[in-house]
């Protein structure tokens, strides 16, 4: 069987932490299996700095490409952007502060080489805090597509920073949602509605970097507002129930306690290693 070509779809913008954006694309490059091809979405301007370690890799690999947005439009649109430019079927999204496992792309790219169809892979992933209280944890999620269907009701059954999927199923349902912070959640519920499959590794392929700092960014009536918006995104796909109304609310709650809350609620549901 010929082997899958896969492309790999990195995201970055002004704000992100350089030094781990150095290590995120290492973990790209020093891969047990390399990338056919490697797109770095950029979301607008950035440092000097920024451009110039992006420089440095594009002229040490030549099948890296950079593809920028003039303008600040936000990870829906750059991943959108970006998705356009891959020439592969196969994408696999990386991040540009997490770590990549070694393996990650040769486990993920076998799920695509099998004549049983799936749509999207991901994994569980390792949170690291370098700073804080939080104790390492593996966060967990659903294996199978009906569980992962089930679950999708509740929380967002996929970890997007170590997912993959087909270019054409994502293209089929309009690209990324233009949700902040719920825009990867929004794109699975929609290709869950068109009858797209879904897979979880039960291994951790990501090492994330996390914290203290990660729950307070998941704070504040910004992101109830992105839940909001994606109540309405459900709403567009079929009739709501009861339950789901109450679930809104009580993710709204969840988003709007104390952090202290949060943090005991982070560890209820992780793995802690």
């Amino acid at each position: 069987m010929t082997s899958t070509l896969f492309s790999v779809l990195m995201p970055t913008y002004g704000g992100d932490d350089l030094e781990l954006f150095e290590k995120a694309l290492n973990s790209v490059f020093f891969s047990e299996l390399m990338p056919d091809e490697v797109i770095v979405a950029v979301d607008g301007p950035i440092s000097k700095k920024h451009e110039d370690i992006l420089s440095t890799y594009s002229l040490q690999y030549s099948f890296m490409k950079i593809v920028k947005l003039p303008t600040n439009q936000g990870l829906a649109m750059n991943l959108n952007n970006g998705l356009l430019h891959c020439q592969h079927e196969v994408v696999i999204r990386c991040d540009a502060d997490d770590y990549n496992t070694p393996s990650r792309f040769s486990k993920l790219r076998a799920e695509f080489d099998v004549e049983v169809k799936v749509d999207v892979v991901s994994s569980y992933i390792l949170e690291q805090s370098q700073s804080s209280k939080l104790a390492n944890a593996i966060k967990r999620v659903p294996l199978t597509h009906i569980e992962i269907k089930r679950y999708a009701k509740y929380r967002n059954p996929i970890n997007h920073m170590a997912a993959a999927y087909r270019k054409s199923s994502i293209i089929n349902v309009g690209g990324y949602p233009d949700i902040p912070f719920r825009e990867d959640y929004g794109l699975w519920l929609k290709m869950l509605s068109h009858g797209h499959r879904f897979k979880n590794l039960d291994e951790v392929l990501v090492i994330a970097d996390t914290g203290d700092e990660m729950l307070k960014r998941r704070s504040g009536i910004k992101h109830v507002a992105a839940e909001l918006k994606l109540l309405r995104l459900r709403r567009s796909i079929s009739k709501l129930s009861i339950d789901d109304y109450l679930i809104f609310v009580m993710r709204a709650i969840v988003i709007l306690t104390p952090h202290s809350s949060k943090r005991l609620l982070y560890f209820f549901t992780r793995k802690i290693t």
